[in-house]
């Protein structure tokens, strides 16, 4: 499987090992993003794009559509929190 985040590093000159170094982040991590599909998180994206000095958009460009899960995961345990509050 190819991937827009492969093109990318290819056209910069980046090794899988040289772009894992510069982000900060697996060897492993870029063979999953690469070979598999793997979408990272969101604070791992961030390390990737920056190593590579694009917008996340231009990698990923379908979770910009996608909402995001961590406010409903907040908002859920909020109102649970208020639910057991005497």
């Amino acid at each position: 499987m190819s991937s827009k985040f492969k093109k990318r590093r290819l056209v910069q000159g980046y090794s899988q090992t040289k772009i894992s170094v510069l982000a900060g982040v697996s060897p492993a991590m870029i063979v999953s993003i690469e070979k598999y599909g793997y979408t990272p998180g969101p604070a791992v994206r961030a390390k990737l794009v920056k190593a590579l000095g694009v917008a996340e958009a231009d990698l990923w460009p379908r979770l910009k559509k996608l909402p995001r899960m961590g406010a409903v995961q907040h908002e859920n345990e909020t109102s649970l929190e208020k639910i057991k509050k005497p």
